[in-house]
């Protein structure tokens, strides 16, 4: 059985994973959500990022070190600092890269198709600009969603103009005070959740 491919992302009520100057301070998750996300991660070994995305989390192995760091945030740099990372991007070069990181080169959906035949566990996508080239090719097998209660009104979407229909089913939902949390896959899966 292949590794799935699972897109996962902060996103508001209307969409947005950002706001129109990079605003992401509303999706700060509190320490049970943190430590659901934690949880969820022990299933994925890999994580596959565009540029941006890897310097954005970047700050994992220094934020996890901080005096002021919280249990779930020293974790969750454990966790990234240990699984393996691939990075696609044509302006960065192997010796940018850092904490188990390689960089995918040559054709996109050849290097992702043989990623996830190798043994191991699940894959992450990061990055909404990535996943829509992802989605063009049907390559994301689940797609997670934590659910803010804000509108931005306008900023980055999460999902882009699609050109075909993609079907998926609610594998799984849970919610932590105002954030809910859904799980979409492909096909039929039973449902398990505590709304």
């Amino acid at each position: 059985m292949s590794r799935k491919i699972i897109y996962s992302q902060m996103v508001t009520l209307d969409g947005y994973i950002e706001g129109t100057n990079g605003e992401l301070e509303w999706s700060i998750p509190g320490d049970e959500l943190f430590g659901f996300i934690n949880k969820k991660e022990e299933n994925i070994d890999a994580h596959i990022y565009g540029r941006k995305m890897y310097e954005n989390m970047s700050i994992w192995p220094s934020k996890g070190q901080a005096p002021d760091a919280s249990k779930e945030e020293r974790d969750w740099a454990k966790h990234w600092m240990k699984v393996k990372k691939y990075v696609i991007s044509s302006k960065l070069k192997q010796e940018d890269l850092q904490w188990n990181t390689e960089l995918l080169n040559g054709d996109m959906v050849s290097s992702i198709l043989q990623l996830k035949k190798i043994r191991g566990g699940d894959i992450s996508l990061g990055g909404a600009s990535l996943a829509e080239e992802f989605f063009h090719y049907d390559l994301i097998d689940e797609v997670w969603l934590f659910i803010f209660p804000i509108l931005l009104g306008d900023g980055k979407r999460m999902f882009p103009t699609m050109q075909n229909q993609r079907n998926y089913h609610l594998k799984e939902y849970k919610r932590f005070d105002d954030t809910v949390f859904l799980n979409y896959e492909r096909g039929n899966n039973i449902l398990k959740g505590d709304l």
